[in-house]
């Protein structure tokens, strides 16, 4: 699998974890709006995404192959 980064468009605060794998937090205020995704944490197949969100969860997350710093 390609490294990647998820981005987290409406969400608020929380944090993510992918396949047992901490990725990090994310605040909608910043300072970054992207969280990396080695490729060797993902698999093929089915993954597991654990999303704690503090207030407010957006109906989806995107992956995209760049950084929004």
């Amino acid at each position: 699998m390609q490294d990647t980064f998820f981005a987290f468009p409406g969400w608020s605060k929380g944090f993510c974890v992918v396949n047992g794998f901490n990725l990090g937090r994310y605040w909608k205020i910043g300072p970054q709006h992207t969280l990396y995704v080695p490729g060797p944490i993902l698999r093929e197949g089915v993954n597991e995404f654990i999303l704690f969100e503090e207030s407010s969860p957006a109906p989806f997350i995107s992956s995209i192959p760049y950084a929004i710093l």
